[in-house]
């Protein structure tokens, strides 16, 4: 972290001077030192907030201690203390330390812990002292020729005595203003200072009551149906009415008539959906859902709550491992139900919050008043909303996605990662942390227990509970008694040969002049088993981690693939939509017909959900059909609708992504159909075969939660496959024992460190960038003991070689463990390589999860 002392402009003697870490939004500083002046002296301390002047801006900052800087040097001086945005002590050390490991500018670190700046923070406002003008001031004053006498004159004539926003003032007096400012203050005439947020005036916001359907009362008021659907859709969070208005020319008047109408409530716009009740995360509020067992914990369920109440008060790393359905967010929530008896805070991560309406709900139920949702995806005043409240300790229980890390709890009591294995936890733009790794840390620095919850924890959890690091925690049956759903692997080499895509038989024979006719994804035995489960009134789930209906197109003449033009990739095919697309940079276009090189037919090749949704809809023409994945869940809404018609039994069939199996209980389910289990084998990434075993885990985990047993079926072409076998027998030990074999043998993770290091940019440039980086860091390595040496892999290509028309070469970088690694990063600084202007980007990412 460069530092160096802020001197620009007027100076300040350093009796006592400080380091500011700038939370900007370049990250291209890290830290300055500035003055304190006497009137803050007593209130900055270490973590407290700031604003700061850098240039011509003002910015926030973090105070991290004393300045290192020379005490004879005249600094800057701290511009106002911001209280409200003050950072605890051992969530700035997590920061720090944060910043150190992923190798990220602790100002980049920052933005993640402290809320987005509401706009209005940032203003500056003026106000005038009340002293008069001297009489021979006026001349020194910049002159402005338009009536009204001086510049300086007319400011003092309109400033009223509360003061003016400055951009305001800029405005309507035009160029010179600032100048003419700078003169007023130094003769004490007026004052620039920073508007605290407390101080804002509250903004009108609305939202939408909760309802399933439109009024009927609307039919023939348009406008008020249009805002009342509007806001439906973004329910429950609110939107401010000047933005509605904004929107939807006319929405005022029209929110009169809804607010009269008792459809929708005025909140205030900061405040709104800050912090969420079990309604307005869950819909309307959670309803009973058929065959759903009563909360009776079992004795291993005690164990495991007794075992973390002991471990109050101390730092202890928790490995919660129960097959799905065995009842670990119960043993989780009463183990923060004793933290809240206790007065301590709670914390609870989720991969992802969109997907987890069910454990908002309860939690909310059994924290009311005291549950607060955090998330990126929120607006800035929500989230500073929810921050603050959070900081001032009346939202003591804080579910989140992995942002939520950085939540300013005071007195943390628990911190608890649900689904610890999810690749969702890691961040994959700076700063490149893992929510999972740093929720351990944290608890470290506080002092408190942490529980990492999974049905198939990933290995380097797993290892550290063998090696005794983590203390296993084992819930080995469901709470119901209920088996796990029987296993059956379906070997698609022997099914019945499909025409021009690989999965089932083709519908119907190829027309005479036209493209081939469009085969099904459903072999033969899931197509009858799908038919059967449907007869008998039960629910089916189909997975398929691919969405969009054909992989690709390819020339039946000469091979001609349509690819983008920008990434090494295919365009995915989009029937519903009409495009072809690509999922990495967004290029989309009409999908091609014919082969540009030979005019050739093009035909389909591979498939995803929306062929498999197709594909349910031709077999069961009556059925109730749905599809869940990144294309139809395109709101909060919809998301929230779909999954609550599945749990309580309005679906017949559901189509999805691996959004369907995180988190859902729906236990009218008895089928499920893995629709290709290898399209997850043969990635370039060393966790394929552990992804793909997570994934059929978890999955088949959604089968047989209720009265009646499951069944899941796997469509596979490598049957005999290690993770696939151990898939169908629920085998995770046997499946643990052979992956850490070969992680051992080739030192991957977790018995070793791994650092991915990407180079984009032009080719040529980016070769020889990813070339010095390369004797960068083996004259790096060569500086340590030959014992801890770590091996340099590349450079090399990048699996995804080109990216948004940008060339990519990657080096990687294995380490005996962390200090071997942390080592060669710190000596070798390849990130700040990139030449300064030039459009090279480094990319150092330590402990990878995507090899992409």
């Amino acid at each position: 972290m460069a530092e160096r002392p802020a001197t620009q402009g007027t100076a300040a003697a350093a009796s006592r001077s400080v380091e500011v870490a700038l939370v900007d939004p370049s990250g291209a500083l890290s830290t300055l030192s500035y003055a304190v002046p006497d009137t803050l002296s007593f209130a900055i301390r270490r973590g407290s907030a700031v604003s700061v002047p850098l240039g011509a801006r003002r910015v926030t900052g973090i105070v991290l201690g004393p300045a290192r800087s020379d005490p004879g040097l005249r600094l800057k001086p701290l511009g106002a203390h911001l209280p409200e945005l003050d950072v605890p002590s051992e969530l700035l050390d997590l920061a720090v330390w944060s910043a150190r490991y992923y190798r990220a500018p602790l100002g980049v670190l920052l933005r993640t812990v402290v809320p987005p700046p509401v706009r209005r923070m940032r203003r500056r406002r003026v106000r005038p002292t009340g002293v008069a003008m001297p009489a021979d001031a006026a001349p020194t004053l910049p002159i402005d020729d338009a009536p009204g006498g001086t510049l300086g004159e007319r400011i003092l004539a309109r400033l009223p005595a509360a003061g003016l926003d400055l951009r305001q003032l800029e405005e309507e007096l035009g160029a010179g203003t600032m100048a003419a400012l700078r003169t007023l203050r130094r003769r004490g005439l007026v004052v620039i200072e920073d508007v605290a947020v407390e101080h804002r005036a509250t903004r009108r916001a609305v939202r939408a009551l909760p309802r399933s359907e439109p009024p009927p009362e609307l039919a023939r008021a348009a406008r008020q149906a249009a805002v009342w659907a509007f806001l439906a859709e973004r329910a429950p969070h609110a939107l401010p009415v000047a933005e509605l208005e904004e929107r939807l020319p006319g929405a005022t008047r029209a929110i009169a008539a809804l607010l009269a109408r008792g459809l929708v409530e005025e909140v205030d716009a900061d405040a709104a959906v800050a912090v969420a009740s079990a309604a307005e995360v869950a819909g309307a509020g959670p309803r009973d859902v058929p065959g759903a067992t009563a909360r009776v914990a079992r004795p291993e369920q005690d164990a495991a709550i007794a075992a973390i109440g002991d471990a109050r008060g101390t730092f202890a790393t928790f490995l919660l491992h129960g097959v799905t359905g065995s009842g670990k967010t119960e043993v989780y929530l009463r183990a923060a139900r004793d933290a809240r008896d206790a007065g301590l805070g709670v914390l609870i991560l989720v991969p992802e919050i969109g997907l987890t309406p069910q454990l908002v709900a309860e939690a909310t139920r059994r924290f009311p008043g005291e549950t607060a949702v955090l998330h990126s995806a929120m607006s800035g005043p929500e989230r500073w909303h929810g921050w603050r409240e959070v900081a001032a300790g009346r939202r003591p229980v804080v579910i989140g996605a992995r942002s939520a890390v950085f939540a300013p709890l005071p007195r943390l009591g628990l911190v608890v990662v649900d689904e610890e294995h999810d690749a969702a936890y890691k961040q994959e733009e700076s700063p490149r942390y893992n929510a999972r790794d740093l929720a351990v840390m944290r608890a470290k620095l506080v002092g408190c227990p942490v529980v990492l919850a999974s049905a198939t924890p990933s290995l380097e959890s797993h290892h550290a509970a063998s090696q005794g690091r983590y203390r296993l925690l084992e819930l080995p049956a469901r709470v119901n008694d209920a088996p796990l759903p029987e296993v059956e692997l379906i070997d698609l080499r022997a099914q019945t040969p499909s025409a021009g895509v690989a999965g089932g038989p083709a519908r119907g024979p190829r027309g005479a002049n036209g493209p081939p006719p469009e085969p099904s994804p459903l072999s033969p035995p899931l197509e009858a088993a799908l038919v059967e489960n449907y007869r008998s009134g039960d629910q089916s789930l189909l997975f398929l981690n691919r969405r969009g209906f054909a992989r690709f197109v390819q020339c039946e003449a000469c091979g001609h693939v349509e690819t983008c033009p920008s990434c090494s990739v295919s365009l995915t095919v989009h029937r519903a939509l009409r495009i072809a697309a690509c999922h990495h940079c967004g290029y989309a276009r009409r999908p091609a017909t014919s082969c540009p090189g030979c005019g050739a037919l093009l035909s389909a090749r591979g498939f995803g959900t929306e062929q498999v949704e197709a594909s349910v809809r031709a077999l069961l023409p009556a059925a109730r059909v749905a599809r869940l994945d990144r294309d139809t869940a395109t709101s909060p809404g919809h998301l929230r609708a779909t999954i609550d018609a599945w749990r309580h039994g309005e679906l017949d069939v559901l189509v999805g992504t691996q959004m369907v199996a995180k988190g859902h209980d729906a236990p009218g389910v008895t089928l499920i159909g893995v629709v290709l289990a290898d399209s997850s084998l043969h990635f370039p990434d060393f966790r394929a075969s552990e992804r793909t075993f997570q994934l059929l885990a978890q999955v088949a985990g959604r089968a047989g939660r209720g009265a009646k047993a499951g069944r899941v079926l796997v469509q596979t072409r490598q049957p005999d496959h290690p993770s696939l076998v151990a898939a169908t027998r629920h085998d995770y030990a046997s499946f643990a024992r052979t992956e850490l074999r070969l992680r051992e043998e080739l030192g991957y993770p977790p018995f070793g460190r791994l650092a991915r290091i990407v180079v984009e940019g032009a080719a040529e440039e980016v070769e020889r960038l990813a070339a010095a980086i390369a004797r960068r860091l083996e004259a790096a390595a060569d500086r340590l003991d030959a014992a801890e040496r770590p091996v340099v892999l590349g450079p090399a290509p990048a699996p995804l070689e080109r990216l948004r028309g940008r060339e990519r070469r990657q080096l990687l970088i294995k380490a005996h463990d962390t200090r071997a690694m942390a080592q060669i990063l710190a000596i070798a600084t390849v990130e700040r390589l990139a030449p300064r202007g030039s459009t090279l980007r480094v990319v150092v990412d330590v402990d990878p999860i995507s090899m992409l």
